[in-house]
């Protein structure tokens, strides 16, 4: 093998090693694309964020108890290309967050959509081939 050759193999073999962690830490495979499910309560947090900004929502559950649920979604960058600002969602406001739900069952989700009682909207985006059977449901998880 010439040096050549081995000088080339070596910068393969470094980028490789170097993409892999980058493309698992943007895997969505923690979360089920197949389903969205939603529910209604009050932003606790809404953190404006990179990588990837956060919001908690507190919420009542089917058996009246209250929970939290932590979501993640887009950058602040594509946030602000929705035209959103930091204070468009603010701790105490009553929202509906439309989320992927995680595989392992734990109160969080990768985001969709968020709705303001005003009207305003953050887009996260459903996972490829996400789709609501019989529309998103209207309770939240029930852990």
């Amino acid at each position: 093998m010439t040096i050549g050759r081995f000088i080339v193999r070596c910068g393969i073999a470094t980028a490789l090693l170097v993409a892999a962690p980058a493309w698992s830490h943007h895997s969505d495979a923690g979360f089920d694309g197949s389903k969205i499910v939603s529910v209604k309560g009050t932003l606790k947090m809404f953190a404006w964020s990179a990588p990837h900004s956060q919001v908690i929502v507190v919420y009542t559950n089917e058996q009246g108890e209250e929970k939290e649920i932590g979501i993640s979604t887009v950058s602040p960058s594509v946030l602000a290309q929705q035209g959103l600002k930091p204070k468009d969602f603010r701790r105490g406001d009553k929202v509906e967050v439309f989320y992927h739900p995680a595989r392992d069952g734990s109160l969080s989700g990768l985001m969709v959509k968020l709705i303001g009682v005003d009207g305003k909207t953050l887009t996260g985006g459903p996972l490829t081939g996400a789709t609501p059977a019989g529309g998103p449901s209207t309770s939240g998880p029930t852990p």
